[in-house]
């Protein structure tokens, strides 16, 4: 079976990352190089939490946000006494929708964090405009979107890099926030310097524990885990999330605010200075042929760039798809890590109907160049069997499932 996704790492950053656990000598970071004053962390919710706390907003101080996230970043801002208002997608889109963000802000917003999902990167131009209308401070989640540079969007106040285990360079955990105002960079580092390290010891297993999962991701170690788990009678799609999720849901504040462990920021350092632009300008041209043939079940906007982090497809009956595929030897997935932020119960103004489609009908299929394209254009046929959908009627459907 093919798997859902690749760790992008390779054995030798493997074994360098266990070399740094016993000594890490000295160089000038590749972060530090940047045009803008950047920190690396160990996750991007760190930074998220690191940049609430520096702006020290009045308790109760809106924070409007992509509905479509991972539900630790609503709860990071409920932590610091600041209530998430969700910004509903764009019909057809995984992007904030303009009209929502009209409706979803009032005098109490002060932020405004935009999400790029999937591996797609959209001009950022329009909510920066509204941002400095309404004196918002703009935040850029690039977490799924790098593709082989630490830039800061115009307009934004900051923008928030992951290299989380499952993301395009990982270093199996980290992050790197770049800012655009020296004074807030230097709230933000002094804040996380205050934070205990992460031990040494947490990373060297963290490394041993990916090796192996590198080793299971291939086509036939994978099918035998997949079969060994079914036998065990054990949900492959929660055992396989629980083996790459980098925090519990349990003392979310205590998992993040810690400091990243020397060994984990030597390896960030050796990936990033990797050229990753020819590799990630492969993964989506792997995809595009996968992407013709779902057509209008790949939601995108029509001015974005997409690098294809994953490949979704959104259909009205996802279970069936996910079935239909992996008796194909496709280990497609719904959506498990993120979720809808609920709007909050003072603002029955604000609407998530096509942030709850999204969630409802989504599907990640595998789409790497590993992957020979007889296998892709194999893929491509089982998609494009699936029935064409509109817009509102996927929301409705979702609607009603709810």
């Amino acid at each position: 079976m093919w798997s859902r996704m690749r760790l992008d790492i390779g054995w030798r950053d493997l074994a360098a990352g266990l070399a740094y656990c016993g000594a890490c000598p000295p160089q000038r970071p590749v972060w530090s190089e940047l045009p803008h004053p950047a920190a690396p962390l160990l996750s991007v919710r760190t930074g998220w939490d690191l940049l609430l706390q520096s702006w020290r907003l009045p308790a109760g101080s809106e924070v409007l946000m992509s509905a479509f996230t991972i539900p630790d970043m609503a709860e990071i801002v409920r932590a610091n006494q600041l209530t998430p208002v969700p910004v509903d997608l764009k019909p057809g889109s995984y992007s904030p929708c303009t009209e929502s963000l009209r409706r979803a802000v009032s005098p109490r917003s002060r932020v405004l964090l935009a999400a790029e999902l999937f591996g797609e990167r959209y001009p950022l131009d329009e909510l920066a405009d509204f941002a400095e209308r309404h004196n918002l401070a703009l935040v850029a989640d690039l977490a799924q979107a790098y593709t082989g540079q630490l830039t800061l969007p115009a307009g934004a106040a900051a923008a928030l890099y992951s290299f989380g285990p499952i993301k395009t360079a990982t270093a199996l955990g980290g992050a790197v926030i770049v800012m655009r105002d020296a004074e807030l960079a230097e709230q933000v580092i002094e804040r996380e310097q205050r934070y205990p390290w992460a031990r040494r010891s947490w990373f060297a297993a963290r490394v041993c524990k990916h090796a192996a999962l590198k080793a299971a991701s291939t086509k036939p170690a994978y099918g035998a885990v997949v079969r060994w788990l079914q036998r065990g009678g054990r949900d492959m799609d929660q055992s396989l999330s629980a083996a790459v999720k980098n925090f519990s849901a349990d003392e979310l504040l205590r998992a993040v605010r810690r400091r990243a462990p020397a060994p984990l920021l030597r390896l960030l350092d050796r990936k990033l200075r990797q050229d990753y632009r020819q590799r990630t300008n492969r993964r989506a041209a792997a995809a595009e042929e996968v992407v013709a043939a779902a057509g209008s079940r790949i939601w995108r906007r029509a001015e974005s760039d997409h690098s294809f982090w994953l490949v979704p497809v959104v259909t009205l009956d996802p279970e069936e798809l996910v079935k239909r595929l992996r008796g194909e030897g496709f280990d497609a997935v719904q959506i498990r890590s993120l979720d809808v932020v609920p709007p909050p119960h003072s603002r029955d103004d604000v609407c998530v109907d096509n942030a709850r489609a999204a969630l409802f009908g989504t599907v990640f299929v595998p789409s790497y160049p590993d992957m020979p394209t007889s296998e892709r254009r194999r893929l491509a046929d089982c998609l494009s069997g699936v029935q064409v959908l509109p817009v509102e009627e996927t929301i409705a459907s979702s609607a009603v499932a709810r």
